[in-house]
């Protein structure tokens, strides 16, 4: 392990602005691409990351394989990933409230649209990137998704990362 992330976890233990000002560094750059679609929910995230840094530095987890840096990064993006999932849960109900009578035309159309065009993206991909979406839209997690088709965790999320990619490359040439 660093002896500057060695002093940083001291720090931070027992308190330190210095220590707390730079961790908190990290969790607001590893959280930043989620900030938008995190909204509110950032602060709740932000503290979820302390109590989990906290517990992990107290219980000697960090074992200095990477930097902290990178260490508190994972952790950082693991909590949005949990936030987001969680407020998702929600959406469904929501969304049915919004679609009920009430919707104007253009509301209907502009739905409508994006519906069309989501089509085309998803029908553009492969059959495997098709599965892996469904599967990632159900709510389904890394770990049990990797369990279910007999691979490790980190590969199923590199296929995830260039299935994502490519709805991205697919949506681009639709637009």
């Amino acid at each position: 392990m660093h002896l500057d992330d060695e002093r940083t976890i001291r720090g931070f233990l027992a308190g330190e602005p210095a220590a707390i000002e730079r961790v908190d560094r990290w969790i607001h750059a590893a959280a930043k691409p989620f900030r938008g679609r995190l909204a509110d929910g950032f602060g709740d995230v932000r503290q979820d990351v302390f109590a989990e840094c906290t517990r992990l530095f107290g219980g000697d987890y960090f074992r200095g394989d990477s930097s902290l840096a990178s260490y508190v990064w994972r952790i950082t993006n693991h909590a949005c990933i949990r936030q987001l999932r969680a407020a998702a849960r929600w959406a469904p109900e929501l969304s049915v409230e919004r679609a009920g009578s009430g919707e104007s035309a253009e509301d209907r159309l502009l739905r409508e649209s994006r519906v069309k065009g989501l089509r085309r993206i998803i029908d553009g991909l492969s059959e495997e990137c098709r599965e892996l979406w469904r599967r990632v839209l159900a709510q389904q997690s890394y770990e049990f998704m990797a369990r279910e088709m007999g691979v490790a965790a980190g590969t199923l999320r590199v296929r995830v990362l260039r299935c994502r990619q490519k709805a991205l490359e697919q949506r681009g040439r639709h637009e």
